[in-house]
């Protein structure tokens, strides 16, 4: 789904008939209507990052399914800090602060997928791309015609350079799927 003012990508996956949802933007709703009329149950709600239009529908989400939020350790923090996840100014777009954390290599099962955390540090020092037997799911690390910004609270284009050459050889032949834009076969 394409949500929000900057047209922000969130993702339902679905196995038998558990899902996750990755970076539910502004519309956690909309992710439990999706589940509801796909027959699904939301297990998991998994951000790649912790800016504030990938986090806006989270608690929303959460609240509707009672699954728990997740975010790796690094970008915890943006969460609860508008001035941390670029909120634009007076907007102060939080997410609750019981989210859950975790680290690079990380395995979420649902059904029968298994969705991997590769920790492709850069764009915030907690961005994290979500592999799965298919397609990768790539936040703002990697688009299909370029990467995210890296002049954001605790961007750094070294590291996000680091991620990128060791990304792309990890999804060679695979479809990604980006934060923001169009999806690209590598």
């Amino acid at each position: 789904m394409e949500l929000g003012e900057i047209s922000t990508n969130g993702y339902l996956v679905i196995s038998g008939n558990e899902a996750a949802a990755i970076d539910p933007a502004c519309d956690g709703k909309a992710f439990y209507l999706l589940a509801e009329n796909s027959g699904c149950k939301i297990k998991y709600i998994l951000l790649t990052h912790g800016h504030y239009d990938h986090i806006g529908g989270a608690d929303e989400l959460a609240e509707l399914t009672g699954a728990k939020i997740y975010v790796h350790e690094l970008d915890k923090e943006l969460l609860t800090d508008p001035r941390k996840n670029a909120s634009p100014e007076g907007r102060g777009v939080v997410c609750r602060s019981d989210a859950e954390t975790f680290v690079n290599d990380r395995v979420f099962e649902i059904g029968d997928e298994k969705i991997t955390v590769v920790h492709t540090p850069g764009h915030t020092r907690g961005s994290c791309c979500f592999f799965t037997s298919g397609p990768v799911f790539t936040g703002d690390t990697l688009f299909a015609d370029g990467y995210g910004r890296t002049d954001m609270y605790g961007g750094d284009h070294k590291a996000i350079y680091d991620s990128l050459m060791s990304l792309l050889r990890m999804v060679k032949g695979r479809k990604i799927f980006p934060g923001h834009g169009k999806d690209r076969d590598f």
